[in-house]
């Protein structure tokens, strides 16, 4: 328990200082999405080769279908309820009204996984 505790809080610390660092600088727009490609990188490498492996040696069962329930609940807090996130003046007014989006969301991860 003391170990988990440590390192959340080192992460929590490591947090506070990035944050600090891209708040304290003016950084180009350019550099920004080197970040956030660097870090959506990450954090799916981490996703596909660690969490989603041990969470199906956990539960080979259960685990499928509460990772697509997890990827159902990010696009339905993505695009319905939270506007998302964009850099420049890129919007996607046609996903809001679209009905063959919304389907390829729901269909898509349970085609892959045929």
């Amino acid at each position: 328990m003391l170990l988990s505790l440590t390192l959340g809080f080192i992460a929590a610390i490591a947090d506070i200082v990035g944050g600090l660092v891209l708040v304290r600088r003016n950084w180009e727009k350019r550099y920004l999405r080197y970040f956030v490609a660097l870090g959506a990188g990450f954090m799916l490498s981490v996703a596909f080769l660690e969490m989603v492996p041990e969470s199906l040696h956990f539960s080979a069962r259960w685990s499928p279908v509460l990772v697509l329930a997890g990827y159902c609940i990010i696009h339905l807090l993505e695009h319905t309820i939270t506007s998302h996130f964009h850099f420049g003046e890129e919007t996607h007014h046609h996903e809001f009204v679209s009905s063959h989006t919304s389907y390829s969301v729901l269909i898509g991860p349970i085609r892959a996984a045929d």
